[in-house]
């Protein structure tokens, strides 16, 4: 079997241009000071709150959690304003599973360091029937600058955790944001 020398320059140049593809500083600027955390689905509000405590990390969001709710599905206007109603739910999306059955709630958080958002979430639960669904989500952290790594290569010792990495801002076309 013949290799052309062609072929063994061109694998050689796309090798070459892999490594150099490599997350580069040009890429990608690492935000000091705060970790991104992949939550495995079947860490329940509670344990979030556990983990967050006993950890003392300041939470900056969460993303990603999914509730369906036992309450009957006319109570999308109940639940919307019960849920505007708290400066720690940043954002939320509320509709009807498929099947019509249930009302699921798509929330995003702000600050669930503070334990009055915990128990006024834990609350909110409560009163609108919420259980949580096992889907992976995701939490953003503040920590101290000069501790990202030291806190990331703890984190992914625990088995609840899908990934940890420093959060960073991605380099995309024609962005001045990139260059602040």
């Amino acid at each position: 079997m013949k290799i052309h020398p062609l072929f063994l320059l061109a694998l050689a140049l796309s090798i070459i241009s892999c490594d150099k593809e490599s997350n580069s500083e040009n890429e990608f600027k690492a935000i000091a000071g705060e970790i991104h955390i992949g939550m495995q689905g079947f860490l329940t509000s509670n344990a979030l709150f556990d983990f967050i405590n006993e950890y003392e990390f300041e939470n900056k969001s969460v993303q990603g959690m999914c509730f369906y709710s036992e309450l009957p599905t006319d109570s999308l206007n109940f639940m919307e304003k019960e849920l505007e109603g708290h400066n720690f739910v940043s954002h939320f999306h509320l509709r009807k599973d498929p099947n019509g059955a249930q009302i699921l709630v798509f929330p995003q958080f702000e600050e669930f360091h503070l334990k009055q958002n915990q128990e006024a979430w834990r609350q909110i639960i409560s009163k609108l029937e919420l259980s949580q669904m096992d889907q992976a989500y995701t939490l953003l952290i503040i920590v101290e600058d000069g501790k990202e790594k030291e806190i990331i290569k703890e984190l992914q010792n625990l088995s609840f955790i899908r990934f940890a990495e420093r959060n960073s801002l991605i380099r995309a076309p024609n962005s001045n944001y990139y260059q602040k």
